[in-house]
Parts: structure tokens; sequence; C-alpha cells
């Protein structure tokens, strides 16, 4: 016997932007991009004979790599303050940096 079966559900939920990136966040695994405990700074490193920007965590005066996604946590953090104006990190430094790419002519 041969039984076909099809179903489509279609679930619908009311969720704020915030909730919305909080989600995307835990999905990246990138939750700590809100974290306001914890000071966050990002560095150049070379990986690969590339240039990456790596995530690192200040404790107690002393830096620790938390993260080698350094781009995407800066367009998260810049995500969050379009998000949140008045998060406390807004003035770091490093959101809504501009980078200049130089060609050699």
């Amino acid at each position: 016997m041969e039984v076909k079966f099809r179903a489509a559900t279609i679930c619908k939920m009311e969720i704020d932007e915030g909730e919305a990136f909080s989600i995307l966040c835990q999905a990246l695994g990138m939750d700590f991009v809100m974290d306001e405990d914890t000071e966050f700074i990002i560095k150049p490193e070379i990986q690969d004979g590339y240039i990456e920007k790596c995530v690192y965590v200040i404790k107690n005066g002393r830096e620790t790599k938390y993260d080698d996604r350094g781009r995407l946590f800066i367009a998260l953090r810049n995500v969050a303050v379009c998000l949140c104006p008045n998060c406390y990190f807004r003035g770091d430094s490093y959101i809504n940096q501009v980078e200049q790419i130089h060609e050699d002519e």
C-alpha cells in the first residue's frame, strides 16, 4: 500500500527587531555581540597570509582572543547600534569604521 502525504505548515510569530537580531546572533554563535559586561577590542592578525580582524576580550587587564570573526562582529555591532541607538558601546572606535583598500598601480 502506498500512502502519499503532503503537508504545508506555516508558522507565523510576531517578534520585534531586537528579538530577531538576538535570534540571528544566537544562530551565528555570536550571542556575545550584545554582552554588556565585557570589553571587546578588534585586532588584526595574519592568518594564512591574509590580514584578518579578530575579537579580543579584556579581562583583568589582559587581552585574550575570543573569536576570529572580527568583521562579522563589527557588522553585527553596527546593526545593534541601528536597532538600539542608546547601546552602551555606541562610541566604540570599531563601530561604523570605514576601510580603505589601496591598490598598487
